[in-house]
């Protein structure tokens, strides 16, 4: 029985089934942490959710990544947007007018829609809608709204990290880094926050693994390996390698908890190599 971690893979489908082969992952014994960002930028979004929702909460477990939060935004604007045109359309209205929606009679779930829908556009944020082209993508696949709900409801009701201990290391596991307990910290850092190898340091006495800052980036000298950083008596681990990104060093890291050995899919060569980080 093993304890596995991946994070960010970013639709990369096919590099992340050649890792879960490559170590022979064993879905009756074994257990692997995927730590958000599993949709978006690479070509198999819809393939990754569907693997990851049929094992759910048996081998697999899954936080949530600030690219999962951000599609359940996506999906609710769409909907919303689909209710505005009606509510337009019906009352004859040129564009929605809130003030009207606020005081009127509509049932108390369609105006939190309709205001959803106002402040979304209020806050620019319609102008980065599906931004990585993955709504259009399952749209185009034959998926519904349907579906996109089916995906949102998954997203929405995962936890923010996870906190277990093996052979006798405790380690913290979220998407972004974090350098304060979970019981301090806001869901915004757990899913935002950056790291980098002149920032601050992690937790004393534990063990914080993430992902959500490449280590392709040039902070980080470009390495695109997973890079360990100890403070004190604190210790990061980033293993977000930047698989997504299709540049020369870019890889997907699974990272063995047991032995602290992490296994690589090297994107543009198909190869693995496996190292032990400590």
């Amino acid at each position: 029985m093993s304890y596995y971690v991946i994070a960010d893979v970013h639709g990369c489908y096919r590099e992340f089934m050649q890792l879960l082969n490559r170590v022979e992952f064993n879905e009756k014994e074994d257990t692997l942490y995927v730590l958000g960002d599993i949709i978006d930028r690479g070509p198999g979004s819809e393939e990754m959710f569907e693997w990851i929702y049929k094992r759910y909460g048996k081998s697999v477990h899954m936080c949530m990544g600030n690219h999962e939060e951000m599609f359940c935004d996506f999906v609710k604007y769409k909907e919303s947007c689909q209710l505005a045109e009606k509510i337009e359309k019906k009352y004859k209205m040129d564009t929605l007018d809130i003030s009207w929606v606020l005081t009127s009679d509509l049932d108390g779930d369609i105006k939190e829609q309709l205001l959803f829908y106002y402040n979304f556009r209020e806050q620019g944020k319609h102008l980065s809608y599906d931004k990585y082209g993955t709504i259009e993508q399952l749209v185009e696949n034959g998926r519904d709204m349907k579906y996109l709900n089916k995906m949102r409801t998954f997203f929405e009701q995962l936890p923010y990290y996870f906190e277990l201990s093996v052979n006798d290391t405790h380690f913290y596991l979220v998407h972004a880094f974090i350098s304060e307990p979970v019981e301090e910290c806001d869901h915004e850092k757990m899913l935002w926050s950056r790291a980098y190898p002149d920032g601050e340091p992690g937790i004393p006495g534990k063990v914080i693994i993430f992902g959500h800052t490449p280590t392709t980036n040039y902070r980080y000298n470009g390495i695109g390996r997973v890079v360990v950083q100890k403070e004190e008596d604190s210790i990061t681990v980033n293993i977000d390698c930047g698989c997504c990104w299709r540049e020369p060093k870019s890889k997907l890291a699974l990272l063995r908890l047991d032995d602290l050995k992490v296994f690589y899919s090297n994107i543009n060569k198909n190869n693995f190599v496996a190292e032990v980080i400590s």
